[in-house]
């Protein structure tokens, strides 16, 4: 009953429109009659019942929406077109007479001065810098061609003898610059084409459906979402639409813990909940992934609020206008409800709001923390800026705090692991420090927020800057932002039921409760985005035009309803876009690459997207060993916060790589090798992370990790990393930089014993042949006591201890320096003990590099038997391979 009133409002509202119109100019009833009769409304009678249920403001809105802007005429490209110079007869000079050169000049200067030409130009969609150069273009064309058109010489000829005027000339230049502008014959299927007033009716089988649509509205810890997935849980099949791939894969995780099978779709990420790899009734995804072909029961769809984002809100308009469901459960804060409830009508779907309230209580303080001393078990420190976070890492460091960190580029493994770290009651870590990135995909125990600072870079609403990219100022946060942060502390069923929030500084406090006693700003308008057919069509009748400038077209003269939607911003497709349109491929595999995600600031991301682009340009498959080579594998443990930062932009290659790979399965092959270097990677920034306030300190000095408080990545949370991200055995917390080889037990033969027994003797170090003999046997045991006396003289005297900590900015020249420590021995002697000598030379990569060397001298023994030809250093790395020898067996 409710679709039949809504169709027969909707036709009503047309027919008064067109009555209004009517009688507002004077024209006869009969022929509105007429019109609505021969054409009536279809795809464009909801939004005329739009207009009529808005206000007088909206109205107003409305007419100033995009359908109206007129294109950007200078995005587009002229061709060029050549003067005829291969004409066998001339027909115009047989017919009109010879024309003079200066003639034709004299016609063209009084055409170009014209102003009933200008307006004409004007009309016909040329714009001034357009007019200038179909005029140059054409005035060549005349002048230089051997021989012109008949019709048009004849033209020329008698408006030389003034048997006509110069602006008779118009229809000749007006096909020249559809010649030079092919665009301009086209204009109407361009502009059909980017229609985009009413993307409902993109999707005719939802349209078909009688779909409901719930509305969960609450703020952060309210049971929404839980509400929703129970019943997704309870459903014959069901769908999860959530914002990041840490829900989804929480969603697909929970969903198969209960007994239901589900998958999980991730841009990077195919998992099958059944074991025989057979597609489940239940699917968790990220909305950009969302199935609009199969029908469901149930679909959720998380986060709603975003539809309003600059950058992703498309992916939510696309999952609620498309999805073929008959319950849609979406779930968020309430400033998008009314924006939801309005596109419910216009789609026909019925529309049910459901509010919650917070489980727990969440307090705003009185006064702010002002001081580090303050700080307290399960705080969180939120900070907008990296420079923040290392200066608070350092204060709370400093007072003998373990610290976990969050940011937003962190590895979504490494995320984990550190919020494990936090919420792991017998951790010594009690103290978290992030950005805003805690806001949502990560269950915290957090007691109380503490905002280090309130104001953030801010995406502004149809602001872009001269590359099409969204134009940003630093503001204070939103409502919704505070709410989402602030209503992580306190969490339902955890040790911190009641959550606290407060700032740092005391002038903040006041304007963070100012801004969390605001309302919501409401969601007024949805996102959308163009689809790959659209963009190809362009290309059909535009064959000439680069994929970028496709895109900058398709912005210019796009019509869409501003009342309730808005496009999002191309400024990154079309960047990646530019970036390969040199490149020979296909459009439509082209376009797929320009929707890769990646930021366009990562100068090596970049690089190695155009290089992958490359790669399917030749047909080649990128193998894993090519990739190894492109990201410079295997990982080291980085030494200062900028190799941090390379390390997770290495980290978006390897996402990059696993996103092509189901998207160009033929060319990206090597899935499972690139998910287990992914982990081994998560594992070196987790190691990283951990001391990033040190790594900050050393600035671009190299500082080794020597002395470390934390432990090396937990067992426990390296499951969680392995659990999300490869079905591959659990890696070995040992970094590749680090991780020892297991070496065949060493004998020494006569030569190295006699010259092992003299080096001894000469520096006082007292090794005896039965030590050497004892180290021969393989199951027998060794004291490292009786070792330590007699191999640190060695050490020490080529001073391989002291080298730990010195090494210089690059790394071929730590690389020089380590060999000059071992065979010059010019450093000063250190008094270190063995354990920190040990574990000094572990950490520096020492030990490894004389292992190597020990090879070379077993060779050389097994070769000459010539105890001349061992060096110094090699008796030391006889020596070492003994303590590390020793070492391994007890």
């Amino acid at each position: 009953m409710n679709r039949c009133c809504n169709q027969l409002l909707v036709k009503n509202s047309y027919f008064l429109h067109n009555l209004n119109v009517g009688i507002k100019n004077s024209r006869p009833l009969s022929n509105f009659i007429q019109n609505l009769a021969r054409d009536p409304p279809k795809k464009y009678n909801k939004n005329m019942s739009q207009k009529f249920l808005k206000n007088d403001k909206s109205k107003k809105k409305n007419s100033s929406s995009q359908d109206t802007k007129p294109p950007n005429q200078d995005i587009f490209k002229a061709l060029e077109v050549k003067p005829l110079t291969n004409i066998d007869e001339n027909i115009g000079l047989e017919l009109g007479g010879k024309l003079e050169k200066s003639e034709i000049n004299k016609v063209l200067v009084n055409f170009r001065q014209d102003d009933n030409v200008l307006s004409l130009a004007h009309e016909s969609g040329l714009n001034s810098r357009m007019f200038s150069d179909v005029l140059l273009s054409f005035r060549r064309f005349c002048l230089q061609s051997k021989a012109l058109p008949a019709d048009l010489h004849i033209k020329l000829s008698d408006i030389i003898r003034n048997a006509a005027k110069h602006t008779d000339l118009f229809p000749y230049f007006l096909q020249h610059a559809h010649e030079l502008y092919p665009h301009l014959h086209c204009m109407d299927d361009l502009k059909h084409i980017s229609d985009l007033t009413e993307p409902s009716y993109w999707y005719i089988d939802a349209r078909d459906m009688k779909r409901k649509i719930i509305y969960h509205a609450g703020p952060t810890n309210s049971g929404k979402t839980y509400s929703a997935l129970k019943r997704f849980q309870e459903s014959s099949s069901g769908i999860y639409c959530g914002p990041l791939k840490l829900l989804a894969n929480e969603v697909f995780i929970k969903t198969n813990n209960s007994g239901h099978k589900c998958d999980l779709v991730t841009g990077e990420e195919r998992k099958f909940g059944d074991e025989s790899d057979k597609p489940s009734e239940h699917l968790a995804c990220t909305v950009e992934m969302v199935n609009l072909e199969k029908n469901y029961e149930v679909a959720v769809i998380d986060e709603i609020q975003m539809i309003k984002d600059q950058q992703r809100g498309w992916a939510w308009t696309r999952a609620l206008l498309g999805i073929k469901a008959e319950e849609i459960h979406v779930c968020g804060d309430l400033s998008a409800s009314d924006l939801i409830s309005d596109l419910s009508f216009l789609t026909g779907d019925d529309f049910e709001l459901k509010t919650y309230e917070r489980l727990t209580s969440l307090t705003i303080m009185d006064r702010a923390l002002q001081s580090y001393d303050n700080v307290e078990p399960g705080d969180c420190f939120v900070c907008f800026n990296k420079n923040d976070i290392y200066n608070v890492l350092n204060n709370l460091e400093s007072r003998g705090h373990e610290v976990a960190v969050i940011y937003g580029s962190m590895p979504p493994g490494v995320k984990l692991a550190q919020a494990a770290r936090f919420n792991d009651p017998n951790d010594k870590c009690k103290i978290l420090v992030a950005t805003d990135a805690i806001g949502m995909g990560l269950n915290l125990n957090i007691r109380r927020v503490i905002f280090y600072s309130l104001r953030k870079v801010q995406q502004k609403e149809n602001r872009h800057d001269a590359d099409g990219k969204d134009a940003s100022e630093i503001e204070n946060i939103t409502t919704s932002q505070a709410l989402q942060i602030a209503g992580r502390a306190g969490r339902f069923n955890t040790a911190f039921k009641d959550g606290l929030v407060t700032t740092f500084t005391t002038q903040d406090l006041s304007i963070l409760k100012d801004i969390l006693n605001q309302p919501l700003d409401k969601t007024t308008r949805a996102g959308l985005h163009p689809t790959a057919e659209q963009i190809e069509l362009f290309a059909y009748h535009l064959p000439n035009h680069s994929l970028s400038d496709l895109i900058k077209i398709f912005m210019s003269i796009c019509r869409i309803d501003s009342g309730q939607y808005f496009l999002c911003n191309f400024g990154e497709i079309a960047y990646l876009a530019e970036m390969i349109d040199h490149i020979p491929i296909n459009l439509r595999s082209k376009y797929t690459f320009a929707t890769s995600p990646i930021n366009r600031k990562q100068t090596f991301v970049c690089s190695c997207f155009v290089k992958f682009v490359r790669y399917y340009s030749n047909n080649e498959v990128v193998t894993d060993e090519i990739l190894k080579k492109m990201i410079e594998w295997p990982f080291k443990i980085p030494q200062n916060v900028n190799e941090v930062a390379h390390l997770e932009t290495v980290y978006d290659v390897l996402d990059l790589y696993l996103w092509l790979a189901y998207r160009f399965p033929d060319i990206f092959t090597y899935i499972d090798q690139v998910k287990q270097m992914r982990v081994e990677l998560e594992q070196v920034i987790y190691e990283g992370v951990k001391n990033i306030s040190i790594l900050n300190q050393s600035g671009n000095k190299t500082r080794h990790l020597v002395n470390r408080r934390h432990k090396r990545v937990e067992p426990q949370n390296i499951s969680q990393i392995n659990n999300m991200f490869t079905t591959q055995p659990i890696v070995s917390s040992q970094t590749p930089e680090l991780k020892m080889n297991k070496l065949d037990k060493l004998e020494f033969d006569n030569s190295a014993k006699n010259q092992l027994e003299s080096d001894s003797q000469k520096y006082n170090c007292n090794v005896s042949n039965s030590d050497i003999e004892l180290s021969n046997k393989q199951n027998e045991k060794i004291n490292e006591s009786k070792f330590k006396s007699k191999y640190l003289k060695l050490v020490d005297y080529l001073k391989i201890s002291t080298s730990v900590g010195e090494k210089k900015n690059d790394a071929s020249s730590s690389k020089i320096s380590k060999k000059k420590n071992l065979d010059q021995s010019n450093l000063v002697q250190s008094n270190k003990s063995f354990k920190e000598s040990y574990k000094s030379l572990v950490e520096d990569g020492t030990i490894e590099l004389s292992l190597k060397k020990i090879k070379n001298v077993e060779n050389k023994n097994i070769s000459n038997n010539n105890s001349k030809n061992i060096t110094d250093s090699e008796n030391v790395g006889i020596a070492i391979k003994k303590i590390f020898n020793t070492k391994k067996k007890n």
